[in-house]
């Protein structure tokens, strides 16, 4: 999951090349918003744990992506970009 901002690079010197896959922000937005909302946006291992069989199973509620995306998409936007430009 690296180099997302919560990700860590854990294969040492064994890997020196990578082929990153781009979706568009216009969906990847959206799903990652799903995925928060299955794990009950969790912050830690063990609450996320808890969630695991509940992952791609369901989406959002309408009104829960608009609460989030109001108050998240400008933060979310800047992390892609990072991404993109690192």
């Amino acid at each position: 999951q690296w180099p997302h901002y919560e990700g860590i690079w854990s294969y040492g010197a064994t890997l020196n090349q990578t082929i990153l896959v781009v979706r568009n922000p216009r969906w990847a937005i959206p799903s990652f918003h799903n995925i928060l909302s299955e794990i009950n946006y969790g912050q830690d291992v063990g609450e996320v744990s808890q969630h695991l069989n509940d992952l791609f199973t369901k989406r959002a509620p309408v009104g829960d992506w608009i609460k989030w995306r109001d108050l998240k998409f400008e933060t979310e936007i800047d992390l892609w970009a990072w991404h993109i430009d690192y």
